[in-house]
């Protein structure tokens, strides 16, 4: 299956976003205390050098989105 892997996992701390459409946020996986995934700094669709960094991606949809901790969220694997 050449499709990437997905998964949905909780969050490690709050993000708020607003898009006007779905959005792939830059994001670290946390194995501290079972797997979870961590929203790392981002500037936008320009970043390049936010994917240093990264090894996820959150899939956050169009409008308006506010997450908090330990709420689940899809995550694309990389």
């Amino acid at each position: 299956d050449p499709r990437p892997a997905r998964a949905t996992l909780p969050l490690t701390a709050a993000l708020s976003a607003n898009h006007d459409r779905p959005t792939f946020h830059l994001a670290k996986l946390d194995h501290a205390a079972g797997v979870r995934v961590r929203p790392l700094p981002w500037g936008g669709a320009a970043d390049l050098r936010g994917l240093l960094a990264a090894d996820a991606l959150l899939e956050l949809p169009p409008g308006e989105v506010r997450l908090d901790p330990g709420q689940p969220v899809g995550v694309v694997l990389l």
